[in-house]
């Protein structure tokens, strides 16, 4: 196992202890970055992508986007710009209905979603910028996200134990 940011933190700023001493410590979640993560304000905070023929709405609190690959093929769905890169982020998405293949993505990070439910990934984003959108310009598809969630991690969760340590013989 390797020592994460919060591990080598811990060893700098208390060089009479062991990385050790953390075990059992949990994550540690900063505040929520998305502006209206649960679309209460329709699509307020929310820059869209809507080509002609495509679907991007709110309807009762949900993002809704439907996609049709025989209409102008373009990215589809909604961004927003506030993520600082190489820092690492917990992004929860609750999806309450998918046809075909929703992403998430920044940049050149992709996290592909095929089935409905709450999923929880952690990522290190190398850009700025959190899309929702369709999965390909090939595939149709339609989805409804209940909301999203991204927290920067600021404390990672203990994972070393004296046992990953081999001794030098």
């Amino acid at each position: 196992k390797a020592w994460n940011y919060t591990d080598v933190k811990y060893d700098w700023e208390n060089p009479d202890k062991d990385v050790f001493d953390r075990v059992g410590e949990a994550q540690v979640l900063g505040g929520e970055l998305v502006d209206n993560r649960d679309y209460s304000n329709g699509l307020t905070d929310w820059l869209t992508q809507i080509p002609s023929g495509q679907v991007v709405e709110v309807v009762n609190n949900q993002l809704h986007v439907k996609y049709d690959s025989s209409a102008t093929q373009s990215s589809t769905g909604v961004y927003q710009t506030f993520i600082t890169p190489h820092r690492l982020y917990e992004i929860k998405v609750d999806v309450e209905s998918v046809v075909g293949t929703m992403r998430v993505q920044f940049g050149s990070q992709v996290r592909d979603i095929t089935e409905a439910g709450v999923h929880t990934f952690v990522i290190t984003p190398v850009s700025e910028t959190l899309y929702l959108i369709r999965g390909s310009d090939a595939s149709s598809c339609e989805f409804f996200v209940n909301s999203i969630s991204v927290k920067e991690v600021t404390t990672h969760a203990s994972h070393i134990l004296p046992t990953d340590c081999k001794s030098l013989l």
